[in-house]
């Protein structure tokens, strides 16, 4: 029977985890996720495809761009719980690959001051933010190469090395789409409809609906926004699907005016062309998209 290497390298992963640098009796830590919005941690206990595992900290991680730094503390070996513990973050900078590291910070917990250790399951653990002592580094302060040190109460210290070097900036040209039209392309005796004149969104109205986008994308935290010309719309985007999992007729006519709007503005390649609706329109697809354009109704805060 051929041996299943994964479950191997996992099982030297514990063995590494429970060995550490002090005895097994105390060893606490299981790891430290530094995370922007996504992160691999510990990712051969859920990824199922192995060509989707990777080592811990593998995402890629953005300069100057807020980062949340995870430290997952399990009770001592053969207990189900411990007492709660508290702990800081050494936050040290290289000079260059080979340099000296030079304190940055040192950092107190961000949401609570201490965590109860607890034996419990890999999803429960990682998907509950209580279950982890989480640090809050500010964007200023993340950039270079660095070395993240836990140091906890009790004594036990657990390091982490990381880089943050990527510097893309999300530049937005929004196509501001303006309504005048029917409330409903359905109307029924119980719903006739009204006449709708919705004015187009703001350049602040689309920076608002960004920012889920840069908490999430790997950008940096401010991004540069310009726009087109209005276009005017006259259709109601809530006529039904043209089959399951597709954009509506009245949809796809929109997308074919912002592609051309996109087209006469210069089809420009350094930009994200993103059609901008008014949050009144009436909409039965939440938003859709052709060709790497994007349309959606503005987000209110």
């Amino acid at each position: 029977m051929t041996p299943d290497l994964d479950d191997l390298i996992l099982t030297l992963d514990r063995l590494h985890d429970v060995l550490g640098e002090r005895p097994a009796l105390w060893r606490t830590t299981t790891g430290i996720e530094v995370t922007q919005a996504i992160q691999h941690s510990r990712s051969r206990e859920h990824l199922t495809d192995p060509a989707d595992r990777a080592p811990d900290n593998a995402a890629t991680l953005v300069a100057y761009k807020a980062a949340i730094v995870r430290a997952y503390v399990r009770p001592p070996i053969g207990k189900s719980t411990g007492d709660a513990v508290g702990g800081t973050l050494l936050v040290e900078r290289q000079d260059g690959i080979f340099g000296a590291y030079s304190t940055v910070t040192t950092l107190a917990p961000w949401l609570w001051p201490t965590v109860t250790p607890i034996d419990d399951a890999y999803a429960t653990e990682r998907g509950t933010l209580l279950r982890s002592l989480t640090f809050r580094i500010p964007p200023e302060q993340f950039v270079g190469i660095l070395r993240l040190t836990l140091r906890l109460d009790t004594g036990e210290t657990r390091s982490a090395r990381v880089t943050a070097s990527l510097t893309q900036t999300l530049r937005v040209r929004i196509i501001p789409v303006s309504y005048a039209g029917w409330s409903t392309a359905t109307p029924t005796p119980a719903n006739p409809g009204m006449a709708l004149n919705l004015p187009a969104p703001t350049l602040a109205d689309a920076q608002t609906t960004a920012a889920l986008a840069f908490r999430m994308m790997p950008v940096q935290q401010t991004g540069s926004f310009a726009s087109t010309p209005t276009l005017p719309w006259t259709r109601p985007l809530d006529d039904a699907r043209t089959k399951p999992g597709a954009c509506t007729t009245n949809w796809n006519a929109l997308l074919t005016s912002l592609a051309a709007t996109r087209v006469a503005d210069g089809n420009r390649a350094d930009v994200v062309s993103y059609g901008l609706l008014p949050t009144g329109m009436p909409v039965n697809v939440p938003g859709c998209g052709v060709g790497g354009l994007g349309s959606a109704r503005w987000a209110t805060p």
